[in-house]
């Protein structure tokens, strides 16, 4: 059973966003007890938590505590956890919208919150990974300008045998052909990058230094 409630006490710790959700410093310390993660109160989920990104080197998972009793009832909040720590506390993450009363509700709750967590990180990721190859194939796309302009009035000016007059007008040409690559690589990533959600776009735009 899942109970809707107003949250009015745990205001030291931080602000509540707009699901709900609350990152606490060492809960233990503010009267959470601790009463497992997801999968070890339920077989039936078979991880250990969600990717954060596609290095697959830091995760997120389920979680489970315990409030301070209330007239004999235990009552649960799902949240959680990162396999990291934030200046060197544990932070959990609480969803503190939904009370509830039964351990393996409360774990599946906390699962799909991890879960999508996960998403959200893994598409701000990606899109942050997109941003910045953008500045990278700018950058690209300059240095191959200079070198064009150089090349292009080595041309000019110098005295050329047939042979190195086709080397150099070759060259040229390459870097023209490789400028044309790397526009339409923009072009692709600047049209798909509508396509994504708000989380892909706040990576994209942190990438490309917007």
């Amino acid at each position: 059973m899942r109970k809707k409630r107003t949250i009015n006490h745990f205001n030291e710790v931080g602000p509540i966003d707009k699901d709900g959700i609350r990152a606490i410093h060492n809960p233990e310390n503010n009267g959470l007890r601790f009463v497992g993660y997801s999968d070890t109160i339920t077989t039936t989920i078979r991880h250990t938590g969600w990717y954060l990104d596609d290095l697959q080197d830091e995760t997120v998972r389920g979680c489970v505590y315990a409030l301070p009793a209330r007239d004999g009832k235990r009552l649960l909040v799902a949240g959680y956890r990162f396999n990291y720590s934030w200046d060197d506390e544990e932070v959990v993450c609480i969803d503190f919208s939904i009370l509830h009363e039964c351990e393996y509700e409360a774990a599946h709750y906390a699962d799909r919150n991890a879960e999508i967590v996960g998403e959200k990180s893994r598409e701000y990721h990606e899109g942050y990974n997109a941003g910045s190859n953008v500045v990278d194939l700018k950058h690209e796309l300059s240095m191959d300008r200079k070198r064009f302009l150089k090349l292009r009035k080595e041309h000019k000016e110098a005295t050329l045998t047939p042979e190195l007059d086709k080397t150099i007008i070759g060259e040229l040409r390459s870097i023209i052909s490789n400028r044309c690559s790397i526009l339409k690589e923009i072009d692709r990533i600047m049209a798909d990058r509508l396509t994504f959600s708000n989380c892909y776009m706040n990576g994209f735009n942190e990438g490309i230094g917007t």
